[in-house]
């Protein structure tokens, strides 16, 4: 992987657990990104831009309280980072816990992140938590 890629990726998450959206925002292609979230989440879709990642982050929040990304790993080739972490939170609506692993393909470029696709190990259970499975 590169150089550039795992600091940023570094960067990212270390923001991210430091909970700045400052510092996360500045690893950000801010015009060109997109996140795409699984389609079966409350969250779910596809968001463009640093405004598209704060609305994403908004309706993360508005789903979950104390998330955290535990055991945070990095690893990958080039351009792309896969980072692969427990998500751990409580949900707003059920007061339920949850601790899914996830695997996070973020793409690099020019020093920024363009792109994060998370691949959730079990969306039945995030949705079961959430009050939404059935």
């Amino acid at each position: 992987m590169s150089t550039e890629a795992l600091q940023v990726a570094e960067a990212f998450y270390g923001a991210t657990a430091a909970r700045d959206p400052a510092a996360i925002e500045a690893t950000l292609a801010y015009d060109s990104l997109v996140v795409i979230e699984p389609d079966g989440l409350p969250y779910g879709g596809t968001y463009s831009g640093v405004e598209g990642f704060r609305d994403l982050s908004t309706k993360v929040a508005a789903s979950w309280k104390r998330a955290r990304l535990v055991d945070v790993h990095l690893a990958g080739a080039g351009n792309r980072v896969f980072a692969h972490y427990i998500f751990s939170a409580i949900s707003r609506g059920t007061g339920q816990e949850v601790a899914v692993p996830i695997v996070e393909v973020l793409e690099v470029r020019d020093g920024k992140i363009v792109s994060i696709r998370p691949f959730y190990w079990d969306t039945y259970a995030v949705r079961e938590v959430l009050g939404l499975a059935g």
